[in-house]
Parts: C-alpha cells; sequence; structure tokens
C-alpha cells in the first residue's frame, strides 16, 4: 500500500489550515479591543494624550513595519510546516528530503535575517530619537 498525495491535496491542506486559523481571529480581536478600551481608559483618567492621529509618521510606519514582520513570521510557520510536511512524505526518497531540508535551512536564514534587521532597526531608531528629543 503506497501513500501518494498530490499537489492538489496538499494545496487544501493548506486552505484548509488557513481558513481554520482565521476562525480564532475574532476571539483575539475582541480581547484586544476589551485592552484597547482598558487602556485608553487608564491613559485619559491619568492625563495622558491617548489621540493616535496627532501620534503622527513615526507611529504609522511602526504599524506598517509591525505588520510585514507579523506577515513574515506567518509565512515563516507555513514553510516550516509545508517543509515538514514534503519531509514526512518523503518515503526515502532522498530528493524530496533533500530538497525539504534546503527549505527549512532557506526558512531559518531568512527567519535570522528578518529579526536581525528589525533588531538593528529598533536599536538605531531608539538612539535617533533620544538624540533627537
Amino acid at each position: 500500500m503506497t501513500l501518494s498525495i498530490t499537489k492538489k491535496q496538499v494545496g487544501a491542506f493548506f486552505v484548509c489550515l488557513m481558513l481554520s486559523g482565521m476562525l480564532f481571529a475574532p476571539r483575539l480581536t475582541q480581547a484586544k479591543l476589551g485592552l484597547d478600551e482598558a487602556k485608553n481608559a487608564a491613559d485619559k483618567s491619568g492625563g495622558f494624550n491617548t489621540n493616535e492621529e496627532e501620534a503622527g509618521v513615526a507611529a504609522i510606519a511602526g504599524k506598517i513595519i509591525q505588520a510585514l514582520i507579523s506577515l513574515l513570521g506567518i509565512i515563516f510557520i507555513g514553510l516550516t510546516v509545508y517543509a515538514g510536511f514534503l519531509w514526512m512524505t518523503a518515503r526515502g526518497e532522498t530528493e524530496q528530503v533533500d530538497r525539504s531540508k534546503k527549505m527549512l535551512t532557506q526558512g531559518v536564514i531568512g527567519m535570522a535575517i528578518m529579526l536581525a534587521a528589525w533588531a538593528i532597526t529598533n536599536f538605531v531608531l531608539s538612539r535617533l530619537i533620544d538624540a533627537t528629543g
């Protein structure tokens, strides 16, 4: 008995995985909204400015960078799961095992580069903000 998996089945697996992940998104959003409301109430009672429109370009750039880093993290997890799936279904084929090892290695290197870039950017921007006031 041999196990034959097609590319269509692999695609369907990842679609199901992504859709099942989306089922939890509304709950996470509701939890975050509750925390944001509590933070805003505490900030207003303490006299802090909570108006995000006055935050300016720095806040918008920070949100864009945060979204990109989150997207890259999701891509890394998907790539890791796909490479592991390929490795598990290789059935002793050395070409497929080597391909999945290469994919895992490239994913880890990419994640390390991305985290290093984030750390350097964070360090430089924090020093720049401290220097300019």
